[in-house]
């Protein structure tokens, strides 16, 4: 199962219905300008760095990891809607991915490394 959280303004969120096919790519921790140019609202002068496969949705080529679903519900809460999944394929390379917490891109660290006491794991 996936879950993906989308604005409720989204453009994609118009396109999926139930019994639709998406993709999610899965950003390498080196990948923090793509996201955040993803992330603005205006898309249009995005450049079209997606590679079509068969039938599959667009996948980044450099992605650390590429999933496919099935939608099965979306559920509304507030000013988002939480589109539900089954996966149907999964895969993923040995880099690192990226994360978004606390308003800041970055990956995280093994746990019992020598991060100190209280770190975010966040590097």
């Amino acid at each position: 199962m996936l879950l993906v959280s989308l604005d409720n303004a989204s453009s994609l969120l118009s396109r999926l219905h139930v019994g639709a096919v998406a993709g999610v790519n899965v950003l390498t921790a080196d990948q923090a300008d793509i996201a955040a140019r993803y992330a603005r609202k205006n898309k249009d002068d995005l450049p079209a760095e997606y590679e079509l496969i068969d039938a599959e949705p667009p996948r980044l080529p450099t992605a650390h990891a590429w999933i496919t679903f099935t939608v099965t519900e979306f559920v509304t809460i507030a000013d988002h809607t939480l589109v539900i999944g089954t996966v149907n394929t999964a895969h993923a390379t040995p880099t690192a991915p990226l994360i978004y917490w606390h308003r800041t891109y970055g990956t995280h660290t093994a746990a019992g490394s020598t991060a100190a006491s209280g770190d975010t794991g966040l590097t």
